[in-house]
């Protein structure tokens, strides 16, 4: 298991530069296939001022993005997209089409990871590794575009499993092991195997310059892992800030619009998220079989702070978030709020000069 899981994390990083390579290698930014690449790595363990062990405590998300410009998209993305876009709810201009992949895993912990037995009052332990087909449509790659007002329409359909075949125990002993830290003993109690398929949809309009702006946000997601609403905002101040901001897992889309962005950008960020929630496979157990489970919260809420710095290509963003209890949470953690930091590193093609 070691040796397999070796390769597959050394397959991934060598795909990265190879990918990037590539993009590089051809003379015209506007036909590279492939146009952006994302990691993003969440955890409590970014938070200094509570680097506990609990909750929603690891997350790690690669995506890579193919460029909107180039054409065509394959035609079955093209005839869904199209459709879509024959209600209401796509930009008012002529929209780009894009579409990428993403392979993630998140899992999740009780208040303590060193006790063997099941903790019946405190969180499930609880993995999810997944594939992702993401789609974009957005109004902002194009010089006619209203681009004081560019509108994204983004999708996912993820795909994975839960259980100990999601590798929650493996990649958080392994890691616990490499920082000194505690090593986790209660993943026999884990919520058990199930194949899961999840479909989440977000929209978002950007409203104002490179100094200051606005992006209201609303989405869904729907399937036997995560089924709820989603609504909030996001204020930015900065300079020459030209994308819409950099998104937490689980739905971090990649696909910058591509129009040429100056040099450097910098901003700090602030902004919140509503949910209601109609179910939550790591704190309602399995679907169709018993698992450890406890009282989930019909609505949860989030809190983001953070700042982002890009020059040229590359671009790192930090999320701090606060989470309302997302649960009825044991008698020793009254409060039941949970932070926890999130880090995305990306890559896009940059436009001549």
């Amino acid at each position: 298991m070691k040796v397999a899981q070796h390769l597959l994390v050394i397959g991934t990083l060598a795909f990265v530069p190879l990918q990037i390579a590539e993009a590089q290698a051809s003379p015209h930014w506007q036909t590279r296939k492939w146009a952006s690449w994302d990691f993003y790595t969440e955890n409590d363990l970014y938070i200094p001022s509570d680097p506990s062990d609990q909750f929603y405590t690891n997350g790690l998300r690669f995506s890579w993005f193919r460029n909107p410009l180039v054409k065509p998209n394959p035609d079955w993305v093209e005839n869904f997209l199209d459709w879509w876009c024959g209600g209401a709810l796509c930009p008012d201009t002529r929209p780009d089409i894009g579409y990428g992949h993403a392979i993630g895993q998140n899992f999740y912990t009780p208040t303590d990871i060193t006790v063997p037995q099941l903790l019946a009052d405190d969180r499930p332990y609880a993995a999810w590794l997944y594939y992702s087909f993401l789609g974009v449509v957005r109004n902002d790659t194009h010089a006619e575009a209203d681009k004081t007002r560019p509108v994204q329409n983004l999708f996912e359909l993820q795909v994975g499993i839960v259980g100990k075949e999601a590798l929650g125990e493996f990649f958080q002993r392994e890691w616990h092991e490499i920082i000194d830290s505690k090593t986790p003993r209660g993943w026999d109690n884990q919520v058990g195997f199930e194949p899961g398929v999840n479909l989440l949809y977000l929209w978002r309009k950007r409203i104002g310059n490179g100094t200051i702006d606005f992006v209201p946000h609303w989405g869904a997601s729907l399937g036997n892992i995560m089924t709820y609403a989603n609504a909030g905002a996001t204020v930015r101040l900065g300079r020459n800030i030209s994308d819409f901001p950099a998104l937490t897992i689980p739905m971090s889309v990649a696909g910058r619009g591509i129009d040429k962005p100056e040099r450097w950008e910098y901003y700090v960020f602030a902004g919140v998220d509503g949910r209601g929630v109609a179910r939550n496979i790591f704190l309602d157990g399995n679907t169709f079989k018993d698992s450890h489970s406890v009282d989930k919260e019909s609505f949860v809420s989030d809190v983001k702070l953070g700042a982002s710095v890009r020059y040229k290509a590359f671009q790192l963003s930090y999320t701090w978030v606060r989470r309302s209890k997302e649960f009825t949470p044991p008698q020793a953690f009254p409060d039941g709020d949970h932070e926890f930091g999130s880090l995305d590193l990306s890559y896009r093609i940059w436009p001549p000069p």
